[in-house]
């Protein structure tokens, strides 16, 4: 596979003259060499082009690669490493890479201008603010062909061509659409370090181009409905269910699949199109689709479906959250003290602090010491054990070197396709305390999507450690790994160490918060496991 050294950039100094090109070319190299079986004949021809570019070009459009938007001004264009612009320009032009002056609404060009340069090109308008209300009044004063003619005299523009090709390279290298090549930047600056990982033929996220395809399809749905937001109508609605209601046969497609259905279903549920909405919801796979449907059928009072469903999800529950709720639905909220924890009831009120630095101050007063870590301790604990599960070696989930974890660490499915790979640590508790010690040292720094470096620093990771019982550390981690998705958010606020060596995990609440679902589980678990743990609540008076 290509791969590059990365060259390491210090703060405001500029990079090496080919650094951006090399990235571009590192890029264009490693879609080719993973994916050159399902490229078309254009997007060869496109990546060949890029490659084939003159150093001062190849520059030049790596820059521009960097811009936010695709259309701007050719004097804004002036970097120190690229030797002549304009022929530069000349020749990514002629290779159809960008385009030059070409006819397009005014407006896309006019908001490319400041202010002063739009009062010296437009005299005769008068400026108002805000800017685009400017813009507005100098728009509708000529026709396009008018305003044209007008800015060409007075600049000139330039738009990257084939954007869909190069959209679907950064699709292929870095797995999303969310990254970009600012992703070299903050690692070669050393603001990220990532773990080093095998990338190889096997690592492509796409077997073939027809999944390639429905990927982008199944994006193109998904921005739709996200755009549609609470205004997508039944008939738009039906069409959709139906191009999406069969299970996809990857992982990756079937997620993504799932979450279309389920956004949508909210969606029409905030219309009361609940008719539609089942229907989006029957067809997913993905909490919390089953869960809405319940609480559809109970405002149409449709008990049969509503218990039909309600005993389908206690028989093969998707996640503990969607577990509980279909065990407690229609019946009262659990309270406090259903939940097996100690509630204590303070009557004192924190007056200059925050209520989390008060709570501390209160439970430490005759000794001890109390961290605000909420998820940090258990997600922190289970990421430096399980690391090893995290970076091990699946195909397909690590696409490019910009990871802090694998693109299936939340799916269900993630323990299982890992289970004949890596060692379970907690089939050795004994050493559970040295793995997790070990790791530390060795990884400190390193990104990893579970684990808060800067609040699980050296001193207070080993203070946990030497306080906490390993078969307490054990039972924790077992909790998580029940389910990792649900598990990663609502451990209580506090975990407080005692001088005599005894430990708690507390929650905090003032006097109208309450507990929410995913902090009832963490206590109901805790309390479950004989870990210690209390909500401690403050008065109104």
């Amino acid at each position: 596979m290509a791969q590059r050294i990365p060259q390491r950039l210090e703060q405001n100094r500029p990079p090496p003259a080919d650094y951006y090109a090399d990235n571009v070319r590192l890029l264009i190299e490693t879609v080719l060499e993973q994916y050159s079986d399902i490229l078309t004949d254009d997007e060869q021809l496109i990546a060949n082009t890029i490659l084939c570019l003159s150093r001062n070009a190849s520059r030049l459009f790596a820059r521009m690669l960097t811009r936010s938007k695709s259309l701007m001004l050719s004097q804004s264009l002036n970097y120190a490493e690229v030797d002549n612009r304009n022929r530069a320009l000349d020749e990514l032009e002629a290779a159809g890479l960008v385009v030059r002056e070409h006819d397009i609404p005014a407006d896309r060009i006019l908001a490319l201008l400041t202010v002063p340069t739009l009062r010296k090109v437009y005299p005769n308008v008068s400026h108002v603010t805000p800017k685009h209300e400017y813009i507005d009044n100098i728009a509708c004063r000529y026709t396009e062909s008018r305003h044209l003619r007008i800015l060409k005299r007075s600049c000139s523009w330039v738009e990257l061509s084939a954007e869909s090709e190069l959209r679907l390279f950064g699709l292929l290298f870095f797995g999303d659409l969310r990254h970009d090549f600012s992703a070299f930047v903050v690692r070669d600056l050393g603001i990220v370090k990532y773990e080093s990982y095998v990338i190889d033929e096997k690592s492509r996220q796409f077997r073939n181009r027809a999944m390639l395809d429905r990927y982008l399809d199944l994006i193109a749905l998904n921005q739709l409905i996200h755009e549609s937001a609470d205004a997508i109508d039944e008939e738009t609605a039906l069409r959709v269910v139906e191009e999406v209601q069969h299970p996809e046969d990857s992982r990756l497609l079937e997620r993504l699949r799932a979450r279309i259905l389920n956004r949508m279903g909210r969606g029409l549920e905030r219309q009361d199109a609940n008719r539609v909405a089942l229907m989006s919801y029957a067809a997913s796979s993905l909490h919390p689709a089953r869960e809405r449907s319940m609480r559809i059928y109970a405002k149409m009072k449709r008990d049969e479906c509503l218990e039909s469903m309600r005993q389908r999800v206690l028989s093969d529950p998707w996640s503990d959250e969607e577990r509980l709720f279909a065990d407690r639905f229609r019946r009262p909220n659990l309270d406090d003290t259903e939940i097996s924890v100690t509630v204590e009831t303070l009557r004192e009120q924190p007056l200059q602090q925050g209520i989390e630095e008060y709570a501390i101050d209160w439970l430490t007063k005759e000794g001890g010491t109390a961290w605000h870590l909420e998820n940090s301790l258990p997600m922190s604990l289970f990421g430096l054990a399980f690391w090893d599960w995290i970076f091990a070696p699946v195909d397909g989930v690590f696409i490019n070197p910009f990871q802090a974890a694998p693109k299936d660490l939340f799916w269900p499915e993630f323990f299982e396709v890992r289970s004949n790979l890596v060692g379970d640590p907690l089939e050795r508790v004994r050493k559970l305390k040295s793995k997790i010690r070990s790791t530390a040292c060795a990884k400190r720094g390193i990104a990893n999507a579970l684990i808060n470096w800067q609040v699980m620093e050296d001193v207070r990771l080993q203070r946990i450690l030497d306080v906490l019982p390993v078969d307490a550390i054990a039972r924790i981690l077992r909790i998580v790994r029940a389910d990792l998705s649900q598990m990663r958010s609502g451990f209580p606020d506090l975990t407080v160490i005692y001088d005599d060596g005894s430990f708690e995990f507390v929650e905090v609440k003032g006097p109208n918060d309450q507990l929410q679902q995913n902090q009832k589980i963490w206590l109901k678990e805790l309390a479950g496991n004989e870990l210690p743990s209390r909500v401690l609540r403050f008065n109104a008076s």
